[in-house]
């Protein structure tokens, strides 16, 4: 299992627009669970909303650079695109 002291490594493959939200999403997903964070401890540690959390692990939405770096540094995880 994920430890919340280890950094993660994920790698996003360039699949098309759509996938590349949806894979990013479910690395976001995997990592919050990971730290055992809920969308809305998340959305407060980032300065965004539960609702922003919840469009970028459904893939509704894709984080911009500064949200996407807060997420790396908030997870402990670097994504690989």
């Amino acid at each position: 299992p994920l430890t919340p002291t280890r950094p993660v490594r994920f790698r996003a493959i360039s699949l098309g627009f759509k996938e590349d939200e949806t894979m990013i999403g479910n690395q976001i997903r995997v990592a919050r669970e990971a730290l055992k964070l809920s969308q809305h401890k998340l959305a407060v540690r980032l300065g965004v909303t539960a609702p922003a959390v919840h469009c970028w692990e459904t893939g509704k939405r894709k984080p911009n650079g500064h949200n996407l770096l807060m997420l790396m540094k908030v997870l402990k995880i670097k994504l690989i695109v």
